[in-house]
């Protein structure tokens, strides 16, 4: 996994998502990337 898509993901997850399932929402945009 790319590190900076990773950085960025967990400043969108803090200060984006205020619940579990927001941040897993948001981690599908990063993860599923095929």
């Amino acid at each position: 996994l790319d590190t900076a898509k990773m950085e960025e993901y967990a400043n969108r997850a803090l200060t984006e998502c205020s619940t579990m399932e927001e941040v897993l929402e948001l981690s599908k945009e990063y993860v599923n990337v095929d």
